[in-house]
């Protein structure tokens, strides 16, 4: 999925109906400076929002979250606690998607 894809089914998911997804928006901006106030929140590249999403999970699905963190540090051959605690927006977007059924690939 591209980075518009996944801020798109993560703000649908989080319940935000007002995306902004003109040619006027460039992955770092986290809203349209052309559109104003247009809510796009960038979760591949902020960890502030992710957390934001994060807290909309539940229990069971954050065990699920940290299932696939933890399966995305085998790539990186790295410890899984440490990949977990420091896992990046981008990867933590895509475990939130793959927790709640969101992501295509």
């Amino acid at each position: 999925m591209t980075e518009t894809e996944i801020n798109i089914a993560i703000a649908e998911k989080c319940g935000l109906k007002e995306l902004c997804d003109c040619e006027h928006s460039s992955p770092s901006l986290s809203m349209c400076d052309v559109c104003r106030g247009r809510l796009r929140p960038n979760y591949c590249r902020n960890l502030n929002v992710m957390h934001e999403a994060e807290t909309t999970l539940n229990q069971f699905e954050r065990d699920t979250f940290l299932d696939y963190l933890e399966d995305d540090a085998e790539q990186y051959d790295e410890d899984e606690r440490w990949h977990v605690c420091n896992a990046n927006a981008r990867q933590r977007a895509e475990a939130f998607l793959k927790t709640v059924g969101g992501w295509k690939s």
